[in-house]
């Protein structure tokens, strides 16, 4: 049970940062439901900040059909009473690997050279912590062929 005076108490660092956070998944959610199919898993909610809100996208040609968008979403957006009032919708391009999204960014292991892989093979022999030494040997047999 929360005391009545936690509600005085100014909130820490940490806790103002997961409220940031949970309110722009919030955004997020809302942002998907209101673009089109084929815009909805290319944009990011990026950040919120002084009446501003960032959006990434993939690439330019998402980046320009999401402008004609911005003026509907603005009013959309201050039309809710979830969300506090946004002047400016800011649309900014990131740029990521051939087929990866914004939003399922999956990890690809690390390739190394032949020297690369002989030295973690060499550094795992002489560890004596076993978890260490498993995670040095799956690194080496990431070897570039």
């Amino acid at each position: 049970m929360k005391n009545i005076t936690d509600s005085c108490r100014p909130k820490s660092a940490l806790a103002q940062m997961m409220a940031h956070s949970r309110y722009l998944l919030r955004l997020q959610t809302w942002l998907r439901q209101q673009l089109p199919p084929p815009l909805e898993n290319q944009v990011r909610v990026a950040n919120y900040r002084e009446k501003t809100l960032f959006l990434h996208v993939e690439n330019g040609a998402v980046a320009s059909r999401l402008k004609f968008l911005v003026p509907d979403l603005l009013k959309k957006l201050n039309q809710t009473t979830t969300f506090p009032q946004i002047d400016c919708i800011e649309v900014r391009v990131r740029h990521l690997e051939v087929g990866a999204s914004l939003l399922d960014l999956e990890k690809k292991p690390p390739i190394y050279s032949e020297q690369a892989s002989e030295l973690l093979k060499k550094t795992a022999e002489t560890t004596a912590y076993e978890p260490l030494q498993a995670a040095l040997l799956r690194l080496a047999s990431h070897v570039k062929k």
